[in-house]
């Protein structure tokens, strides 16, 4: 849907927006067939170990202590899939060298297996790049599982380097080394990793206010401030008219129900017990010729709890040609919603139309109700793994997630969308996305 995040890439069709800050979409459906499919499609399987590694001796930041030596490993191809992964000696600390071929109909990925990591430690990395910005680094864990992230093209994607405390064990930790782009350059890149004995983190609980009354001068990101008119559900749909109370306790209601059982509560701005510091904003209002959300940044781990996002919701009007009812209009804002503080919490976009973090879903989709849900990475991300949103918020906020129920499951599964299915359509990806990329022209969005 339009969701846009000032760190995540826009949702799709509607989910797009979300991620306006976080990168680019395509117009059409994301489709890429020059990517292994074996990568795409299979679960990590478990190899062995290496039994040596190069060793490089660096000189430590002060010239009065001793050098310290670090595991030096040289990429080999092939390593394009999870079987192929190269298996690295690593015992805490490794620097790994290589680079990614480039070309037309060019696209290389490295894939290395540091082998088994711990609850508790803490995980580092570093990455540097020659011939282009656009070199990402994802870690994952055995099943696959998206853990941290690096996207130098995107500074509003995450921080630019990877610091935190894995909350599971796990028998593998997998590094991904992709490039964005189809440059012919090819790109030299070192990435750093370590892991060092900490203490698990404690979950950081969250506050999010829902603000419907207006407000002057929201600055989301990096983006010019603009003045946001309190939300008028006739914006969205003028039959609706006179129906604004209605829609926005029902909106509260789905989004609530999308974080039931994490330790994240809601409250409306109208609310007088709403606390007045340390809370989340997400406001809704107005109108962006790109957009139909947009959130400051991804923050993994949430590790900042006062952040901000908005919903055009006046863009909506484009899923009025479907003819959406009153219930499926507010479905598709709430979905939009809690994609866009999925991205507040530290989710990044997947290709699933039954989860709130997709951009892959149509129009029709997006109408429907969604939930996180463990689903595959979005391409934009890295062009293998999962997201595994229910556990990685319960390590963000704490508590867990309700899962989806069968009824509900079923009435999404079964749901006789409204509108012609012919009529269905895509919402372009510039309306749910910016990454500030030349390509997409969106301007400043990071």
């Amino acid at each position: 849907m339009f969701r846009t995040s000032a760190l995540s890439c826009a949702w799709t069709v509607g989910f797009c927006a979300l991620a306006v800050l976080i990168g680019c979409i395509p117009l059409v459906p994301y489709e890429d067939p020059s990517w292994p499919e074996e990568v795409l499609s299979s679960t990590p399987e478990l190899p062995g170990r290496p039994d040596s590694a190069a060793q490089v001796t660096q000189p430590s930041a002060s010239s009065d202590r001793p050098q310290t030596t670090v595991l030096q490993h040289i990429e080999r191809e092939p390593n394009n899939t999870w079987a192929q992964a190269e298996l690295v000696a690593f015992d805490g600390q490794v620097q790994i060298i290589g680079s990614l071929a480039a070309g037309v109909g060019v696209k290389d990925i490295d894939l290395f297996d540091l082998g088994p990591v711990l609850a508790g430690q803490r995980l580092q990395a570093e990455l540097t790049s020659s011939g282009g910005s656009d070199v990402q680094i994802g870690l994952l864990d055995a099943q696959g599982r998206i853990l941290a992230y690096i996207d130098p093209t995107s500074p509003t994607a995450g921080p630019g380097h990877v610091d935190i405390v894995l909350h599971e064990s796990s028998e593998r930790l997998y590094v991904m080394i992709a490039c964005r782009s189809s440059s012919i350059s090819t790109r030299d890149y070192t990435a750093h990793i370590s892991l060092q004995p900490d203490a698990l983190p404690s979950p950081r609980p969250q506050i999010v206010v829902l603000a419907f009354s207006g407000a002057g001068s929201v600055r989301i990101g990096s983006r010019a401030p603009v003045d946001v008119p309190p939300f008028d559900i006739a914006s969205v749909n003028p039959a609706f008219a006179g129906r604004t109370e209605e829609a926005i306790e029902r909106l509260m209601d789905m989004v609530r129900e999308d974080y039931e059982g994490l330790g994240v509560e809601f409250y409306r701005d109208s609310d007088p017990a709403a606390p007045a510091e340390g809370v989340t904003t997400i406001y809704f209002g107005t109108s962006d010729t790109r957009l139909l959300g947009l959130a400051d940044n991804i923050d993994p781990y949430n590790s900042n709890p006062t952040q901000s996002a908005i919903i055009y919701t006046d863009t909506f009007s484009l899923f009025n040609q479907l003819n959406p009812g009153f219930e499926a209009t507010i479905q598709v804002l709430a979905n939009v919603a809690s994609h866009e503080a999925g991205h507040l919490l530290g989710l990044r976009h997947t290709a699933d139309p039954e989860d709130l973090m997709d951009v892959t879903a149509t129009a029709r989709q997006m109408l429907a109700d969604q939930w996180f849900k463990t689903s595959p990475l979005h391409a934009s991300v890295l062009p293998a793994g999962v997201q595994d949103a229910p556990a990685m918020l319960a390590w963000s906020v704490g508590g867990s997630l309700s899962p989806a129920t069968q009824l509900k499951l079923e009435a999404r599964r079964k749901a006789i969308l409204p509108g012609d299915p012919e009529q269905d359509f895509y919402i372009p990806r510039s309306l749910l996305a910016d990454c500030g990329c030349a390509e997409c022209d969106h301007g400043d969005a990071e």
